[in-house]
């Protein structure tokens, strides 16, 4: 088991953007093989957070084969105690004409927990009739790992601070 901290605060808001949906995070590609093998996971949800449609980043980056991926339910990719507010955003998401970002951690198929920026935004700007939300997720694990380890170091300089200067003669 990892040491690393797994506990994480889910930061989710409201970002403005400047650019119609119609932009959304999944490009209309002639070579699918941009799609496929993007540096990010790609996922299509429908109206009730179901997985429609993902890229093989996203079936990695879960651990599951993509067929296995299809037809969960999104919010059952985060950890437990991140799934309301991760719910919460995707119900804003597809209510807004504004993306949605989240910094949430995120459940493999092993149980193992990886940090993400999730953006999303609502299909429904460029195609009313289908509906349903674009997701996009970075892998954020790398920079929270560092994150935690800068926070531990400067725990340990101030105590070392503290404990010095309680030594010197008043």
């Amino acid at each position: 088991m990892n040491s690393r901290s797994t506990r994480s605060r889910s930061t989710c808001r409201t970002t403005s953007s400047a650019e119609p949906k119609a932009s959304s995070p999944r490009p209309v590609i002639a070579n699918r093989d941009l799609y496929e093998f993007a540096p990010v996971a790609y996922l299509t949800l429908d109206r009730n957070h179901v997985v429609r449609e993902a890229n093989l980043t996203a079936a990695t980056m879960f651990g599951y084969a993509r067929g296995h991926l299809i037809g969960v339910d999104a919010t059952a990719l985060v950890v437990p105690r991140e799934r309301v507010a991760f719910h919460l955003n995707l119900e804003r998401a597809f209510s807004s004409t504004v993306k949605e970002t989240c910094e949430v951690a995120f459940s493999r198929a092993d149980r193992s927990v990886f940090f993400g920026r999730a953006e999303i935004v609502s299909v429904a700007a460029a195609d009313p009739a289908r509906g349903g939300l674009w997701v996009t997720i970075g892998d954020l694990t790398e920079r929270k790992h560092a994150e935690e380890d800068f926070q531990r170091a400067k725990q340990a300089a101030e105590a070392a601070n503290v404990a010095r200067a309680a030594s010197w003669p008043i």
